[in-house]
């Protein structure tokens, strides 16, 4: 069985792949992040057990938090909206970076917050939770 911290990894690794995202462990004092450069924090979110299935598998769930930059800079709006692309073929979307099998488990991105203002490191950013589930 996968645990979580393998699921965290695995997941990360996926966000990391995504031309001009970074993937930080945890919400430090600052946010480093650019015309060039978004960053993603991954945090646990509610597990639905035996949820799947038949009742025989769970939805492991985290939230992938991706800011990419002042609420008030359009650039970082335009990121947003790349990573938000629903198309299933998109080069840029969250959903298509981080959906499919690995191991013993898959991901599915379920939904996002919708554009949202994070008040980490001063406060001011722009950015959207996306929610994933990992089947196991």
């Amino acid at each position: 069985m996968t645990t979580i911290p393998r699921m965290r990894d695995a997941l990360e690794s996926r966000l990391a792949a995504l031309d001009g995202l970074a993937v930080a462990q945890e919400w430090g004092d600052q946010i480093n992040v650019s015309a060039n450069r978004s960053v993603a924090v991954v945090e646990k979110a509610p597990t639905q057990y035996d949820a799947a299935q038949g009742g025989q598998a769970d939805w492991v769930g985290f939230v992938v938090h991706v800011i990419t930059g002042k609420v008030s800079d359009r650039v970082a709006r335009d990121k947003l909206d790349e990573f938000c692309d629903p198309t299933r073929n998109s080069t840029t979307s969250i959903r298509t970076a981080v959906n499919g099998g690995f191991g013993d488990g898959f991901f599915r991105t379920v939904s996002d917050t919708g554009y949202q203002e994070y008040d980490v490191a001063g406060g001011g950013w722009l950015g959207c939770g996306f929610t994933v589930q990992v089947l196991t």
